[in-house]
């Protein structure tokens, strides 16, 4: 007799699959027929045995019976979960107020959820939001695992209740808190995603409330003194001394736009420089909460895979993967994400998009997410016009950005490339009204090292100090630009590295320019030419024999 042992799930793993076969196959060589059929059987429910034994006439069934046997077959059976995110606040609020916001996650289908442990909540809390908490009767926080509070921060909470989720079942809210600060203003948008694997309908898996945040600061309330705990510094040193990843996310674009407008995001992910290596597959997962208002959304971006985008019209989850080349060292940036659009009316008075990185074990969750704030007017009414009526001509502003080699475009290994990026307003252009608007992005090449950048009224920050760098500047100076004057010029300058020989590199720099500037030239960018290392080959040994200088040991 063969005894067939399976798992509790009544399933077959491909090995007993495979030897259960190879048995069949050498006793149906040597056994009756018989026997081997009732040396094989299953264990079978008393109802389908006795439906064995009936006759063929008992077996055909009613058109009833047809029926619902077709019903059967053709009903989805899975089930479908939808997310609800509310908030007691009012619709207007000023800044230093306390706010909560609930999530609700309900599964509306005529399904359980089996799978334990499975079903999840993520979304980005944006700027403008201080002593954030987030907590839920069996609500286990995935991250933040750090304990910030004050966002932007991504968050991931997974339901370790209790499972199945029969049909109907509301799960215990997710509660965020905090207090709104001025980042926050003019609004405020929180929104939340649910997932579970066997969901089989997409929609209602995102939702979102938006508060209008002003500027008016309410009467400070003392609070009662309370007993300061000290942690010991024991535990601090423990935190800092371990070793992992730092993904560091930038997101550039536009902060001023119109009703029916195209709209560009760029999103820059970075390795920190003392970071250690994240190997393949990573994975190295990119989510963005686009909002409300945003129309025919589309995404690109080389060595990015578009895993999912719930939908082409705001509020949308996207998430990505990175597939381009691993390890990814410290230091190093990853080829930037595009994300492009249109604005609806529904975008006014602002939109503010959210992105957040993931990748195991990362040491510091505060720098992985970030948000842009987009204002948003009316658009210009269309008057036809009878008579042309002539009127005298309001210049507009002018921005013009030159970037400029300053020693030479021929360079050997170890020397120094100076670049100057000038921002200048055209001739008798009108005046830049807010120059602290203006913002600059520099691209450099992986073969630049030692990198540094000054200038006056100028603050600055460094992606890496070397290899695929990115350089942000914000202008801090005076805040008018008339026509024919330049802003304090921007000097950056790296050397070039032991490994670039008879290459043509390429940087460029790129402004960020607000919606009411005509703008004539905002990307600059300029090429130089690394000289080939100067060799000779001894034909008869193939030996090559250097003989400018040695490669020194790096």
């Amino acid at each position: 007799m063969i005894q067939l042992h399976t798992r509790r799930t009544g399933r077959l793993n491909g090995q007993s699959w495979c030897s259960f076969l190879f048995r069949i196959a050498l006793l149906s060589l040597v056994l009756p027929a018989n026997v081997l059929m009732a040396s094989t059987s299953f264990a079978q429910p008393a109802g389908l045995k006795q439906a064995q034994h009936r006759s063929t006439s008992t077996l055909i069934p009613t058109p009833r019976a047809k029926e619902a046997m077709t019903s059967k077959v053709t009903r989805v059976i899975a089930p479908d979960f939808r997310i609800q995110v509310t908030s007691s606040a009012n619709a207007t609020l000023p800044i230093g107020m306390p706010v909560s916001f609930v999530e609700t996650v309900c599964n509306i289908s005529n399904a359980a959820e089996t799978f334990p442990n499975s079903v999840s909540i993520t979304g980005i809390v944006p700027s403008g939001l201080t002593n954030v908490a987030i907590n839920g009767t069996d609500w286990f926080a995935l991250l933040p695992k750090f304990g910030f509070v004050v966002s932007p921060l991504y968050y991931s909470e997974k339901y370790i209740g209790a499972y199945p989720i029969a049909a109907g079942v509301c799960l215990p809210p997710l509660r965020i808190s905090g207090i709104l600060n001025l980042s926050a203003v003019p609004v405020f948008t929180l929104q939340g995603t649910v997932s579970a694997p066997d969901d089989f309908d997409q929609r209602n898996k995102l939702d979102g409330v938006t508060l209008t945040v002003t500027s008016t600061i309410p009467p400070v309330v003392t609070p009662p003194a309370k007993k300061t705990v000290t942690p010991t510094p024991t535990v601090s040193a423990t935190l800092t001394a371990v070793p992992a990843p730092d993904l560091v996310t930038f997101l550039a674009g536009s902060t001023n736009t119109q009703v029916g407008q195209h709209l560009n995001y760029i999103v820059t992910v970075c390795n920190g420089n003392n970071a250690d290596l994240i190997h393949a597959p990573g994975p190295i997962e990119l989510s963005s909460v686009l909002p409300l208002g945003m129309d025919n959304i589309s995404i690109t971006g080389t060595d990015w895979h578009v895993s999912s985008l719930s939908s082409s019209v705001g509020p949308a989850l996207l998430t990505v993967y990175y597939a381009g080349r691993y390890p990814v060292v410290g230091g190093q940036c990853l080829s930037p994400l595009s994300i492009n659009g249109s604005v609806l009316a529904s975008a006014q008075p602002g939109m503010t998009t959210s992105v957040g990185v993931l990748t195991p074990n990362d040491v510091n969750s505060s720098n992985a997410s970030t948000m842009l704030t987009t204002f948003v007017s009316p658009a210009l009414p269309i008057t036809p016009t009878l008579t042309p009526i002539p009127t005298p001509a309001v210049s507009a502003p002018r921005p013009v950005l030159t970037q400029v080699l300053q020693n030479g475009s021929w360079f050997n290994q170890g020397q120094t490339v100076k670049l100057r990026d000038v921002l200048c307003n055209q001739a008798g252009a009108g005046p830049i009204t807010s120059t602290t608007s203006l913002s600059l992005m520099n691209t450099l090449p992986p073969e630049l090292t030692n990198l540094s950048v000054t200038g006056r009224y100028w603050t600055t920050q460094f992606s890496s100090m070397s290899g695929s760098a990115v350089i942000f500047a914000r202008y801090r100076g005076s805040s008018s630009l008339p026509g024919g004057a330049c802003l304090p010029p921007l000097y950056v300058q790296g050397t070039v590295g032991f490994l670039a020989s008879h290459a043509v590199l390429t940087s460029t720099s790129l402004l960020n320019t607000p919606l009411n500037l005509v703008s004539h030239q905002t990307t600059s960018s300029v090429k130089f030419e690394i000289a080939l290392n100067s060799v000779k080959v001894i034909n008869v040994s193939r030996i090559i024999i250097a003989t400018n200088r040695d490669i020194p040991y790096r």
